[in-house]
């Protein structure tokens, strides 16, 4: 009987046979049932995994793309933040913190001393490029939140937003840097216009404002032979009927310190104006008010120099007597005191000097003259500023560089005859000027400026006008120009009005009012109140001022012109120059300075300065 082997058994010395198909299947099947069961809990978790991955995402097409330009357009970088796409918030916001702290830095001073310090043409290219590239720098954060929700449709309100968000990012941009390029513009058209080389060159003329309703002489050609200090022979002696003269609106009351422009002038003896010939006689009201008017010395002198002491006049005829033959305190010829070199002192780097040249157009002229000239310095220790202003007839008056200008020509057409190559000057026709100026004062001049006086009031037009405290009542009939005293705000026509005047009055009186427009303006000009017009005053400025001051250098004085001390008014006419017989000068209206007392005058003024300063008996 045979033995039965147990299901599964080897027969002894068989090898262990492989497992079966069926036996492989079973176990493949059981084991991919468990493959297939086992995986679903870690499925679930891979699958959670890879939403944690992308959830960043996630949340950016899950929130509002238009609020996240918003947060951008505050601050580059805010807006991806809210995303959550940290990496792109940090880009975007690390560059912007360094530009801030840049803007920061600049602001320190104020925005005046940062918008003069833009004169500097470099630092002008500098904050424009500044300014470019933060604008698209703002542009492109303000872009972005779209660009990350671009997989779903963007609403029309939003890309209107977006749309909102560019334009306002690119404008204020573009202000910033526009006046950074006009600026730039302005800075280099100052420092190379050159008027009279045009007027030599018979170049056209600016055209003048238009006539002033009422106007005389100052809107008509000047006859140079008819007397700058007296009514025009043209003009009738009865005014002109300009029904009730509109006063100037008063301004606020002002506070002004002790020895401002607005202070009355002493008057000056009659004695020191020679009565005119009969031939050139103004009225004898003019000439009393012009001896009356004329500025001698300053209301308050600079605290470092005793005030002038003029020669002790002398008598001269009645005023209403022009008959009579000049004074004897005139002298027929000025006293020149011994020739130095121009300046005869070292520079003092403690002080600043410059000439102010106001260029007046006329209807009728082939050039432009030079009909205020004002020299202006600063004691930079005690910000007291002098100014004294210089006839324009002035004649016969030396040359710093040697001889002497004819007895019949006047300083306001120097520097046209230096233009025309006249006179042999080593400097070019401006410079001549200035320096000129400089040697009959007796200071060394550091820099000129020379402005187109209608340019000048259309600047006072864009600052909206200026504050003035006026001496004495302004009554010109012959132009219709009233002013009454104290503190008055002149807009731009009558301050035109106000500082051309003088058929009523004198051309001293005159350049004492040119003065007091001139501090205004620059007081008006050193507050945050114009930076709205700085790109119209750049262009204007342009356009009607040539100068040598290194404009970079700007914003250093704007300390000093906000914070000035004493300011002391002067006007070289009587007892410092006379009028000489016109007979002697071909029919010609001049003045010629005493030299003597206008020696005695810088010296009290600047002290060891001047250059005069030790030449005296």
């Amino acid at each position: 009987m045979g033995l039965t082997q147990p299901a599964g058994a080897r027969p002894p010395g068989s090898s262990a046979p492989g497992p079966s198909a069926q036996e492989v299947a079973v176990p493949r099947a059981k084991a991919t049932a468990t493959v297939s069961l086992k995986p679903r809990p870690d499925s679930s978790a891979a699958t959670t995994v890879g939403s944690d991955a992308h959830a960043p995402s996630e949340r950016a097409s899950a929130r509002s793309p238009l609020l996240a330009s918003a947060l951008s357009f505050a601050f580059p970088g805010a807006g991806q933040l809210y995303l959550g796409q940290r990496r792109a918030a940090a880009i975007f916001a690390v560059p912007t913190v360094v530009v801030l702290l840049w803007v920061i830095l600049q602001l320190r001073h104020g925005l005046v001393y940062f918008a003069l310090g833009m004169l500097d043409q470099g630092y002008a290219l500098t904050v424009l490029f500044v300014a470019a590239a933060f604008t698209l720098w703002r542009a492109a954060s303000i872009v972005g939140p779209f660009v990350v929700a671009r997989s779903r449709p963007i609403s029309v309100a939003s890309g209107v937003g977006m749309c909102l968000l560019l334009i306002a990012t690119l404008g204020m941009g573009y202000v910033v840097a526009s006046n950074a390029y006009d600026a730039y513009d302005a800075s280099g058209r100052i420092a190379t216009n050159d008027f009279h080389v045009a007027y030599a060159s018979e170049a056209p003329l600016p055209t003048p404002l238009p006539v002033i309703a009422g106007a005389t002489s100052e809107s008509q050609p000047t006859d140079e032979s008819t007397p700058l200090d007296s009514p025009s022979p043209e003009v009738s002696a009865a005014p002109d009927p300009c029904a009730t003269p509109a006063p100037a609106t008063p301004g606020p009351t002002l506070r002004l310190p002790k020895g401002f422009l607005g202070d009355p002038v002493p008057a000056a003896s009659s004695s020191d104006s020679a009565s005119p010939s009969p031939s050139e006689s103004p009225s004898p009201s003019a000439s009393a008010t012009a001896s009356a008017t004329a500025s001698a010395s300053p209301s308050e002198s600079p605290s470092d120099s005793p005030s002038p002491s003029p020669p002790a006049p002398t008598e001269s005829p009645s005023p209403a007597a022009p008959t009579e033959s000049p004074s004897p305190s005139a002298p027929a010829e000025s006293p020149t005191p011994t020739p130095l070199p121009p300046w005869g002192r070292s520079h003092n780097s403690n002080r600043l000097t410059i000439v102010l040249a106001g260029v007046d157009f006329m209807s009728g002229r082939h050039h432009a003259l030079t009909d205020s000239l004002m020299l202006v310095s600063v004691d930079l220790r005690s910000r007291a500023v002098t100014l004294v202003s210089v006839p324009r007839d002035t004649a016969g008056f030396p040359f710093y560089w040697g001889g002497q200008a004819p007895d019949d020509f006047r300083i306001n057409d120097l520097a046209n005859a230096i233009a025309g190559g006249e006179f042999g000057s080593p400097d070019s026709p401006m410079v001549t000027l200035a320096n000129e100026i400089g040697y009959l004062v007796g200071i060394r001049v550091d820099y000129y400026a020379e402005i187109d006086m209608d340019g000048f009031f259309q600047m006072v037009d864009l600052v909206g006008g200026v504050d003035i405290n006026n001496p004495t009542t302004l009554d010109d009939p012959f132009s219709c120009t009233y002013v009454p005293a104290g503190p008055v705000h002149l807009d731009a026509q009558l301050a035109l009005q106000y500082v051309r005047s003088r058929e009523s009055t004198s051309d001293y009186d005159r350049a004492a009012r040119q003065q007091r427009v001139l501090i205004a303006l620059e007081r008006k000009v050193a507050t945050p109140a114009v930076l709205p017009m700085l790109g119209s005053l750049l262009d204007q400025a342009s356009q009607s001022i040539s100068t040598n001051f290194p404009l970079g250098s700007t914003r250093d004085y704007l300390d000093l012109a906000e914070n000035i001390g004493s300011i002391s008014q002067f006007v070289l006419g009587p007892p410092y120059n006379y009028h000489p017989d016109s007979s002697t000068t071909g029919g010609s209206w001049t003045s010629r300075l005493l030299l003597d007392r206008v020696a005695e005058l810088s010296v009290a003024l600047f002290g060891s300065d001047s250059r005069y300063y030790g030449t005296g008996p």
